[in-house]
């Protein structure tokens, strides 16, 4: 049985894409408490990656070998692991590019992506800092560990452009509010 997305075809199937990020965007907006004097996504992402040693380990993004707590422990990176890490898993799979060729309307990748960096620097807010292990170094690991079974020859031609996405956004949600407790 095809899913509710599955029976959108084409133009409108990534323009309902598009606007459920917003929509998901506005309600996380109405959950966490505006912060002043912080730049945009984008000035933010371009100040950090022109640094060698931020670079140097978002390289490893995606690999196996990715250390997710030095990433969101860095100062440069202040706190915005998933702006940070998002984009690069996003950028060097080439699945910003891929979705961008199948959205058909004018201008709705520039939304898609603005849209789609809100909605990373809105996780940065709800990972809970006081949270050993269910915080947003977590949260990047497992994003970054979803990119590296996606890319893995059992996935890579088995799954869509848009099952590799929301894989990654599903990995970066998973424990958005997490109490940092178990079950006993």
């Amino acid at each position: 049985e095809a899913s509710q997305l599955e029976k959108i075809s084409g133009e409108n199937r990534w323009k309902n894409v598009a606007d459920k990020l917003g929509a998901a965007m506005k309600a996380v907006e109405q959950l966490t408490p505006k912060k002043s004097g912080h730049s945009s996504p984008k000035a933010r992402l371009l100040r950090m990656s022109e640094t060698k040693e931020v670079l140097e380990l978002l390289a490893r993004a995606g690999q196996f070998d990715f250390n997710a707590a030095e990433v969101a422990d860095h100062p440069e990176v202040s706190g915005r692991p998933f702006q940070c890490v998002g984009p690069r898993l996003l950028e060097s799979s080439g699945l910003l590019q891929a979705l961008d060729k199948e959205l058909s309307e004018p201008n709705l990748g520039d939304k898609f992506r603005d849209r789609i960096m809100q909605f990373l620097g809105e996780l940065d807010g709800l990972y809970s800092k006081d949270v050993p292990y269910h915080g947003a170094a977590h949260g990047i690991d497992v994003m970054s560990t979803m990119e590296y079974f996606v890319r893995t020859p059992l996935l890579k031609d088995k799954i869509t452009h848009l099952d590799h996405f929301m894989a990654l956004m599903a990995a970066a949600v998973h424990d958005v509010g997490h109490p940092g407790t178990n079950n006993l």
